[in-house]
C-alpha cells in the first residue's frame, strides 16, 4: 500500500490558505453567523473512529446551524456521536455522505432541512448568503480525499473565489480553499435549514 500511495502522489499535506495568504485586493465576503466558535476536529475522536472526517464535517454543519447559542464540548461530542453512528468510518463518497446526512439531520430534530448540490461558485455563494453551511469533498491525490465545511467565502474582482472552511483538523474556521486551486473540489453539498424546522 505504501508503494501505491507513493506512486499515486499520496500525501497528508493539504495546501489550504491562511487569511494572510489571501489576495489583498478588495473583495466581497460572506461569513455565516457563529463561525468564530470552536468546531469539532478529528483529533477529538481518535477511538474508535478511523478516517472520520465526514462525520466531523457533519457534526460541524450541525454546530454551525446552532446560530442562537454557544455550543459546549459536551454537545459537540453528542453531535459527533450522532453523525458517526450514521456515517461510520471513511472514506465516504458524496452519495454515502448525503444519505447519512439526511438521516442525521432528521434524528437531530431538523426534518425541514434539505441537501442542495452546488456545482459552481455562484451556487455556493447563494447558499452561504442564505445561511447554509456547505460540506465540501476535496482531493489532492487519487487516494487522498477529505471532507471540510465551508462557512463563508470571498469573491474578488478578477473572479477568484475562496471558501472559508473548517478543515477538520483545526478548531477554528480559519483556513481557506481556493476554487480551482491546488486542492480539487469533488463535490459541494449545501445544508439548507427551513425556518419552520425545529431547533437542534
Amino acid at each position: 500500500m505504501d508503494y501505491l500511495k507513493a506512486l499515486l502522489g499520496m500525501t497528508n499535506e493539504y495546501p489550504f490558505f491562511r487569511k494572510n495568504d489571501l489576495p489583498a485586493e478588495p473583495c466581497r465576503e460572506i461569513r455565516l453567523a457563529g463561525t468564530g466558535r470552536r468546531f469539532a476536529v478529528t483529533g477529538d475522536y481518535q477511538e474508535p473512529a478511523r478516517n472520520h472526517c465526514a462525520a466531523v464535517c457533519l457534526a460541524n454543519a450541525m454546530i454551525c446551524l446552532k446560530t442562537d447559542r454557544t455550543v459546549k464540548q459536551e454537545e459537540r461530542d453528542r453531535l459527533f456521536r450522532r453523525a458517526y453512528a450514521l456515517l461510520g468510518n471513511g472514506p465516504l463518497f458524496t452519495r454515502e455522505f448525503r444519505k447519512g446526512t439526511g438521516n442525521a439531520l432528521f434524528e437531530a430534530g431538523l426534518p425541514g432541512c434539505r441537501l442542495r448540490p452546488c456545482g459552481s461558485p455562484g451556487e455556493v455563494r447563494f447558499c452561504l448568503e442564505k445561511g447554509s453551511p456547505c460540506a465540501v469533498l476535496v482531493m489532492i491525490s487519487p487516494l487522498n480525499w477529505h471532507w471540510v465545511l465551508a462557512v463563508g467565502c470571498r469573491e474578488y474582482e478578477d473572479g477568484s473565489f475562496y471558501l472559508r472552511i473548517c478543515d477538520g483538523w483545526n478548531a477554528r474556521a480559519d483556513r481557506w480553499l481556493r476554487w480551482g486551486g491546488p486542492v480539487r473540489i469533488r463535490s459541494v453539498t449545501a445544508i439548507e435549514k427551513k425556518k419552520a424546522a425545529a431547533s437542534l
